[in-house]
């Protein structure tokens, strides 16, 4: 399957979401050859720990520690849309901006995130999402691009685990790399505490139920039906 992924569109409401649900994904699919191209739709504003050493300067500090993540992961691009932290609401502007993403990186597969998550960004970015790859497929807003049907859009897992999964995608060999790239997030360590204990025992969960070492679980969200040839 991942054979004929040559593009794959990720959007995350903040820098490192993309690594503790997918990291391990977006590393075998680029080391299979395609292109990821990463969306964090917030600015991280907010994700300030009580010694408040990165306080100053935690939106600079974040996407630089996306930069260097992505190198690790392979990820081919990324998009910072630097929308306020914590307010993200599902709105035509945003929908707008996630249509124009869509119809210029023509993306075989979208990465997101689940409503069911207790984030108020990971939940409006899923609606944001979801919408704009249905509505990228009419005809209509030409300034945004010409028309695109993207083939499929599935949920990852954060922090809160997605019930009723569709897809478990073994990266054992990969989770020494996603391991790595959380590490980098050095800025966010005590903000989520015990967040690599959480990516191991996740990823040995969802491992376990395809009879593997380490895996990650996603669940398909798309609008549409998929279409098979």
């Amino acid at each position: 399957m991942f054979k004929k992924l040559n593009n794959v569109l990720i959007f995350a409401a903040h820098h490192d979401d993309e690594t503790i649900a997918c990291g391990g994904t977006i590393k075998k699919l680029s080391d299979q050859g395609a292109k990821i191209t990463v969306v964090f739709a917030t600015d991280g504003s907010t994700g300030v720990d009580h010694t408040r050493n990165y306080e100053q300067q935690i939106t600079s500090t974040r996407a630089k520690e996306a930069a260097k993540v992505g190198k690790i992961l392979g990820i081919e691009k990324i998009i910072n849309w630097f929308m306020p932290c914590q307010r993200l609401n599902y709105n035509a502007y945003l929908m707008q901006k996630a249509i124009k993403v869509i119809r210029e990186i023509k993306p075989d597969l979208i990465l997101t995130h689940s409503t069911d998550e207790k984030h108020s960004d990971h939940k409006e970015l899923s609606k944001i999402v979801t919408q704009a790859a249905w509505k990228s497929s009419e005809d209509i807003l030409p300034d945004l691009g010409k028309p695109y049907r993207v083939p499929d859009v599935w949920c990852f897992e954060v922090v809160d685990v997605i019930s009723d999964i569709d897809y478990c995608i073994d990266i054992t060999d990969q989770m020494s790399f996603k391991i790595q790239a959380m590490k980098v997030y050095e800025s966010q360590e005590n903000v989520v505490l015990g967040i690599i204990n959480l990516i191991k025992g996740l990823g040995m969960t969802r491992g376990y139920s395809i009879g593997v070492e380490y895996a990650e679980a996603f669940r398909r969200i798309s609008l549409q039906p998929a279409r098979i040839q």
